[in-house]
């Protein structure tokens, strides 16, 4: 999956921003260390298109984020429909 890398830094400045985070967003918000330093990521997508969505909504607060390839924690999937498609009269070849 995906998941959207907003900031990049030491830990202080990463918990600081984590926590303003969680009044701005439903989204999953991560706090993971990355080499010297930490990263704040948000989001489980199963796509980089949707992410990708995300990020641009984000791009005026953090305009460095990136999109990068995660293991997630998979969002559900929608309901199936519990009806099943009954055939339109006169369409295709069964008749």
């Amino acid at each position: 999956g995906f998941r959207i890398q907003l900031l990049t830094g030491p830990l202080p400045d990463c918990r600081r921003e984590r926590s303003a985070l969680r009044n701005a967003t439903d989204l999953g918000i991560y706090l993971e260390p990355l080499s010297a330093n930490y990263q704040v990521l948000i989001g489980d997508f199963r796509d980089s298109w949707s992410a990708e969505a995300e990020r641009e909504l984000w791009m005026d607060r953090f305009p460095n984020a990136l999109v990068v390839p995660c293991s997630i924690e998979l969002p559900p999937l929608a309901e199936p429909e519990s009806t099943i498609a009954e055939p339109v009269e006169r369409s295709g070849d069964w008749h």
